[in-house]
């Protein structure tokens, strides 16, 4: 039986963030994870490598992580559905209706590999 593996990059200011995360989906053979604390890094991993699902913290370090969601979306299109924002807070209502009006899933820390999951299924009817 072929086990199909997932691509995820998760792009968060914190290492300790960053460290937990690539723990805790050591269990799960299925997701296997990226990680950069640089939103350059992040862009450019983005250019060469397929993800199928791509993390980015709301509040990374240099950029609103909306705004990299935008701007990521804007040079890489066919990642609309594919990315969610990640944060560690409760958002303001107006933060969380703009974040959804452009189609982006938001995921609250800590992450676990069964919030991952959910957030693959929709993310695996837009990939390709």
């Amino acid at each position: 039986m072929t086990t199909i593996t997932k691509d995820v990059l998760y792009i968060d200011g914190s290492i300790a963030d960053l460290t937990y995360f690539v723990r805790v989906c050591r269990s799960e053979p299925t997701i296997h994870v990226t990680t950069t604390e640089s939103i350059v890094k992040g862009i450019q991993l983005i250019g060469k490598v397929h993800f199928d699902l791509v993390l980015i913290d709301l509040k990374t370090p240099g950029m609103d992580g909306l705004a990299l969601a935008k701007l990521i979306l804007d040079e890489y299109p066919q990642l609309h559905g594919r990315l969610a924002i990640v944060t560690g807070t409760s958002p303001n209502p107006a933060k969380i209706n703009s974040i959804q009006s452009d189609g982006l899933a938001i995921l609250f820390k800590p992450l676990t590999t069964q919030v991952v999951k959910r957030a693959l299924l929709p993310a695996s009817t837009t990939s390709n």
